[in-house]
Order: structure tokens, then sequence, then C-alpha cells
């Protein structure tokens, strides 16, 4: 299970209030005196995520790759100009499309 997961929240939300709220929620369902392992789960899962910093460290060391010919050919089939770079933003997407897939197949087979 991957932090994202175990909040309940989905895999590209970047947002630490959102975050945070769903942390308190988690909690409150599961408290430390009710269900100790859940709610160690939980603190653990929060504090991997909680910061922008923080998720970033969780995808680039935590999270399996993605495969460059995945993230290419998507960016080939986007591109309405086929000689024309793809640019940041078009990139950037393509990436976290591919890393959240990857990251969905890889918590299935687990």
């Amino acid at each position: 299970m991957t932090p994202f997961s175990i909040l309940g929240l989905d895999e590209s939300i970047d947002d630490d209030e959102q975050i945070k709220l769903a942390y308190l929620t988690k909690t409150r369902q599961f408290p430390p005196d009710h269900a100790p392992e859940a709610f160690q789960r939980i603190r653990q899962a929060y504090e991997t995520i909680a910061t922008a910093k923080q998720r970033r460290h969780y995808q680039l060391f935590y999270c399996a790759p993605c495969q460059p010919k995945e993230v290419i050919a998507q960016l080939n089939q986007q591109q309405r100009n086929p000689f024309e770079r793809p640019d940041e933003a078009a990139l950037r997407q393509a990436l976290l499309t591919a890393a959240t897939t990857l990251s969905s197949a890889t918590t299935q087979e687990a």
C-alpha cells in the first residue's frame, strides 16, 4: 500500500491541506488507543507525504520508475506536429501519468 492509498487519496494530489485533512479524518476513524497499528500506519503515511518536498522524495526514491518508451509514445500521440518538441507541461503530465499508472499496477500486484 502507498501512503496515498492509506490516507484514501489519489496519487496525483499535491495539496498539503487536503493531505492534512485526510490524515485528521483517518486518525479520528482509527484513534491510537483503539487501533494502535492502524494509527501508526496512518501517521507514517502522513509523515511520508505531508509536504511537497516529502512527496517528491517519496516519488523519486520509493515509487517504481516509469518506462521511458511509454512516456515517449504517449507524448508522440499528443503532439500535433511530429517535428515539434513537447513543451514542459506536456512532459510533466506524461511523466505523472506514467508514474501513476505504474504505481497503480504495482499496488494491484502486491
